[in-house]
């Protein structure tokens, strides 16, 4: 380095220009040191961004040392949305790496920087194209789809459900066609409606009812979901209301609420007396006693190592596996009391404001926001549904299927046992 030197130099004793070159704006007022190098080290290379990135970069080219600033893209450029590019640059490269990463599609300009999306047609603005940088994006639910995972993921066993946004992936795109926009938007397979302008896409899902609103369900629906309950008179969703004992007599049932449902008075042929839905019955042989309550519901009444339950609401009889999901379907409407606050976790679904305390249910309604078909008619045939509901009725009723009864369970004297020709299930 000593021979870049001039020969009439004592050394390091001259201008701070013949030993190094600074960033444009930037001069050092100190004298040249006996050691430059490692006073521009300390000067230029200590200097950081918050997450540790050095603001200076330092190399020696031919006789003299370059210090080049090292610069945000955030801070030195404005990039159309969903074309930024993160991370930092040396100030030397900034125009070149445009260059390379938007050519023709783009005009860039520099002092300040800027990249703009052009249309096929040559213009920044067109009413021709869409520019998905700039047009507006409106819904009443999150822009995106939800698949299941093949892998379970690292933090748990669970299966989680993956989220894919879909603004940020439209708004990657050069200028597009109307017609272009609508096939984008289509390859998702979602029951919605899309209006394309050249300045706002809207989005509006499809109702059960078969009509796109800007939010669902629509009022109609919303109305046919609820009945009132022709006891209490309390308004509830009408899937919760179960028929009263008198139904043969009573001309204006159209239902009850779970709370009347438990108060009602029959005949218990296992108590031999009459007593509300919900009292407490004769044990069981060898009952299993739970000292630690639960929260939210009863637990349910079985015998010790057996599977099979009885819900103390219903005096239902089923499988300890299902007994948490039957609370969360049958008797999520019922009040709370001393014991129970009966407050379930409502599960709401992603594209509108249906909700329901199970998760099955959920996932079934969800369905209804796709126009995938991905249960095939197991008969053979070339016939897909949407639900596997709707493919078992197509089977019954096309092919002639007789499908075999579901398992029931019942409770006899002082034991719950399956019905004829079935097997118990294994104690755990």
């Amino acid at each position: 380095m000593d021979d870049c030197a001039d020969d009439s130099s004592d050394g390091w004793d001259e201008d701070w220009d013949e030993y190094v070159i600074l960033p444009p704006g930037i001069d050092l007022v100190d004298d040249v040191p006996n050691n430059p190098e490692k006073y521009l080290r300390e000067h230029f290379l200590r200097q950081r961004y918050g997450d540790g990135t050095r603001k200076f970069n330092m190399s020696f080219e031919g006789c003299k040392w370059v210090i080049t600033r090292v610069l945000k893209w955030d801070n030195i450029c404005k990039f159309p949305k969903g074309h930024e590019i993160r991370g930092y640059v040396l100030e030397s490269q900034v125009m070149q790496i445009l260059q390379d990463r938007f050519k023709e599609q783009y005009v860039i300009t520099s002092n300040p920087y800027e990249v703009k999306q052009v249309c096929p047609c040559g213009k920044t603005e067109c009413d021709i194209h869409i520019f998905p940088s700039k047009v507006l994006l409106e819904s009443s639910f999150t822009l995106a789809v939800y698949s299941k995972p093949t892998k379970k993921t690292e933090t748990t066993e669970k299966k989680e459900v993956e989220q894919t946004f879909l603004e940020p992936i439209f708004r990657k795109n050069h200028a597009m066609t109307f017609e272009q926009v609508k096939d984008f938007f289509d390859q998702f397979e979602l029951n919605w409606k899309v209006f394309i302008t050249a300045l706002k896409i809207t989005f509006w899902m499809v109702c059960k009812c078969g009509q796109a609103f800007e939010e669902t369900p629509c009022d109609p629906c919303i109305n046919k979901w609820h009945r009132k309950c022709h006891m209490c008179n309390s308004l509830r969703r009408s899937r919760m209301l179960v028929k009263c004992h008198l139904t043969k007599n009573c001309t204006k049932c159209s239902g009850i609420c779970s709370d009347c449902k438990a108060a009602e008075i029959t005949y218990c042929e296992f108590c031999k007396k009459d007593a509300r839905l919900d009292h407490k019955c004769t044990p069981l042989v060898n009952q299993y006693v739970k000292l630690r309550k639960s929260k939210t519901y009863p637990p349910p009444v079985r015998t010790v190592g057996s599977m099979d339950v009885i819900c103390k609401d219903c005096k239902k009889c089923m499988k300890y596996s299902i007994y948490k999901r039957h609370q969360q379907r049958r008797h999520n409407d019922k009040s709370p009391c001393d014991l129970y606050d009966r407050d379930h976790k409502k599960i709401g679904c992603n594209y509108c404001w249906y909700y329901h305390y199970d998760p099955t249910n959920v996932k079934d309604h969800a369905k209804l926001h796709s126009i995938k078909k991905t249960h095939a008619c197991k008969a053979g045939c070339s016939m897909t549904f949407t639900h596997a509901s709707s493919e078992i009725k197509h089977r019954k009723e096309v092919h002639g299927a007789k499908l075999s009864a579901p398992k029931r369970r019942r409770r006899v004297g002082a034991r719950v046992v399956l019905t004829k020709r079935q097997k118990s299930d294994p104690a755990p």
